[in-house]
């Protein structure tokens, strides 16, 4: 009798274990399947790991971008006390993915697409080749914003005028920033922002320490920008053991003549 007892709470334990033990909600019909994040809570600009278990006996399919192994996943926010899309990941062409029986997925999501405020996240899936479904995450929350400023001196430049940067670390800790990738740039073009990587750098792989409560000034040259608008992204930004990377504010290079 004890034996039998130590056994089922072993089970248990095990079944506890695993990807069933995330509440999730599914449509239309309740579905074996888990997708859940790695914790409850996130400090902004840190990265959110997710998994997608299939524990059912079928084969199912994601849908994602027809380059990726990984799912679309569509960010909602709560808001106004209902759920809103907050964001879609947009790709060229899209098509289904399968996931095999007892097969989980693991992946990241860099937060800068989030504010404070509580998410959740969401993926497409599709049964037997007809019958799609919808399955959901926990709820989770983005508690804080670092305050740290990335941003240039104007919002609209002549070709030939020199952008003047700030990155501005605000906060008790320092950040530790690759200096050549602090400038990639990206412009936007049909209603997308596109890379378009940044200017020779004869300090590729130096980093830079910025301290708590300082400022990181310097200027580059609007001349490899056509006209259009852009915005910068810093790549490799470490702080606390996070990595993260961060957008600058938007701004225009147009000619005045």
């Amino acid at each position: 009798m004890k034996s039998s007892i130590i056994t089922i709470a072993f089970i248990f334990f095990i079944t506890l274990l695993s990807c069933d033990t995330n509440e999730t909600e599914y449509l239309p019909d309740e579905k074996d399947v888990d997708l859940f994040t790695d914790r409850n809570s996130y400090m902004n600009l840190q990265d959110i790991a997710f998994k997608l278990c299939n524990n059912s006996h079928n084969n199912l399919s994601f849908l994602g971008c027809w380059f990726s192994n990984s799912p679309v996943i569509e960010i909602e926010k709560y808001k106004n006390e209902e759920w809103a899309t907050h964001h879609f990941t947009i790709c060229v062409e899209y098509s289904w993915h399968q996931l095999n029986s007892g097969q989980e997925i693991i992946d990241t999501i860099h937060s800068n697409w989030f504010d404070t405020g509580k998410y959740r996240l969401k993926c497409q899936l599709l049964e037997n080749d007809s019958i799609e479904s919808i399955v959901y995450s926990n709820v989770f929350a983005i508690e804080n914003n670092i305050d740290i400023n990335f941003s240039t001196d104007k919002t609209i430049y002549d070709p030939e005028e020199k952008i003047a940067v700030k990155f501005e670390n605000n906060t008790s800790s320092g950040i530790r920033v690759n200096y050549c990738r602090l400038y990639n740039k990206e412009r936007y073009e049909n209603g997308m922002w596109d890379g378009m990587g940044g200017p020779p750098c004869p300090m590729d792989g130096s980093f830079i320490y910025i301290a708590p409560n300082h400022i990181l000034r310097d200027t580059i040259n609007s001349t490899w920008l056509e006209n259009g608008k852009y915005r910068l992204v810093t790549f490799n930004l470490q702080m606390d053991s996070v990595n993260f990377f961060m957008y600058s504010n938007e701004f225009e290079i147009t000619d005045s003549n």
